[in-house]
């Protein structure tokens, strides 16, 4: 873990797709942020960016509708390495 103050990456790596809980990262990441805002933590989330959201979009696009924006720059979505 990083010292005491230290700054956190939290990965998903994985398709983004319903199926695989990207959704239920993000909203936990907001949960947590939320409940420990001084908390340095960012949250990334890595791999192919499917079509299957509910909104006939890129899936990455839905998910960032689940981030609050204020804190949308804690997270960062790299697409597929």
């Amino acid at each position: 873990p990083p010292a005491r103050g230290g700054s956190y990456s939290i990965l998903f790596f994985g398709r983004l797709f319903n199926m695989k809980g990207a959704d239920q990262f993000v909203q936990s990441a907001v949960m947590l942020l939320r409940a420990r805002p001084e908390l340095r933590a960012r949250f990334l989330l890595v791999g192919y960016d499917g079509a299957e959201s509910p909104f006939g979009r890129s899936y990455a696009a839905y998910l960032r509708t689940l981030i609050p924006a204020a804190l949308l720059d804690r997270f960062e979505f790299t697409g597929q390495l």
